[in-house]
């Protein structure tokens, strides 16, 4: 890593306090705010105006996780997961491209059942919980993971 500033890094740094909202905003109420996602998708955008030549990489960022997660949706009839997952992992794929996104995926994942494990474990199953926090976490190590190993 040089000494000097990419743009990639400024925009990871204005997405963090998003991160950090919506995630809380989803323990509280069970719900992503719109307005994160929108914010989040034009932070995209302008990374990839400065970024010419990822447009293939963030297209499918966009819609390969977010894609399976709308599956989830449908198939459980919305029990599986909430349509603000679906929309944070698109915006989010869109800013990050399919290979970060893919990681933020799995880490959110992992965190999430190890969490979900101990809360079974303590006898309360069948609980209704936010993934939204786990996945914003995931995002947050897939961009820390971008900027050390890009």
């Amino acid at each position: 890593m040089t000494g000097s500033i990419n743009i990639t890094y400024v925009i990871y740094c204005l997405c963090i306090p998003a991160l950090v909202y919506a995630g809380a905003v989803d323990i509280r109420t069970l719900e992503i705010p719109v307005r994160v996602n929108i914010y989040i998708a034009l932070l995209g955008l302008i990374n990839l105006f400065f970024n010419r030549g990822n447009y293939l990489s963030c297209i499918l960022g966009a819609v390969s996780v977010s894609g399976l997660f709308l599956i989830i949706y449908f198939a459980t009839k919305g029990r599986g997961i909430g349509g603000g997952d679906i929309k944070l992992m698109a915006a989010a794929g869109l800013l990050l491209g399919i290979g970060k996104i893919l990681i933020a995926a799995l880490a959110g994942a992992v965190l999430c059942a190890a969490v979900q494990l101990f809360f079974i474990k303590n006898k309360e199953k069948g609980r209704v919980f936010a993934f939204g926090p786990y996945l914003c976490i995931g995002i947050f190590i897939a961009m820390l993971f971008g900027l050390f190993a890009p």
